[in-house]
């Protein structure tokens, strides 16, 4: 027994700082994850309602404008992405002879993407090119953009 306490205190001698430094770490740990949680559960959460109807409360501001304007869109589609408006892709198909519009593309990117991609609603007018097939697209040097259009 003696030989036993004989170590601890070698080990003690030898380790008290290191020791004495890990305990406190993990003391303040301890004590700092407890009491964010007692925080977190001090918080009552705030009901936030959204409704589409309402007029909106500054009519002059400009960012409230657009609020409203996108809660308008996704009550018609359904979805927060705009879709390109079919009567470009209509258009640009009888300028080119195309009978259908299933990607398209810029003339300012070397990207094509679907239709209703995110990224093709902000092609311009008169930017955009209409592909009837992909073959077509990657033929006049465009590649599959890889935000819609999974290989």
């Amino acid at each position: 027994m003696s030989i036993l306490i004989e170590k601890i205190k070698n080990f003690w001698e030898k380790n008290d700082y290191k020791i004495l430094v890990t305990l406190a770490l993990l003391l303040v740990s301890v004590v700092s994850f407890n009491a964010g949680r007692t925080y977190e559960n001090n918080i009552q959460p705030a009901e936030i309602t959204l409704s589409l109807n309402q007029a909106p409360l500054f009519a002059s501001n400009p960012r409230q404008e657009k609020i409203v304007a996108l809660g308008e869109a996704v009550e018609r589609n359904g979805s927060i992405r705009e879709k390109i408006d079919p009567s470009l892709i209509d258009a640009q198909a009888n300028d080119s002879g195309q009978k259908e519009c299933a990607f398209v593309g810029s003339k300012n990117s070397d990207k094509y993407h679907l239709p209703n991609c995110r990224h093709a609603a902000n092609i311009k007018k008169e930017n955009l090119v209409c592909f009837s097939s992909r073959k077509e697209a990657e033929e006049q040097g465009y590649k599959a953009a890889s935000c819609c259009i999974k290989d």
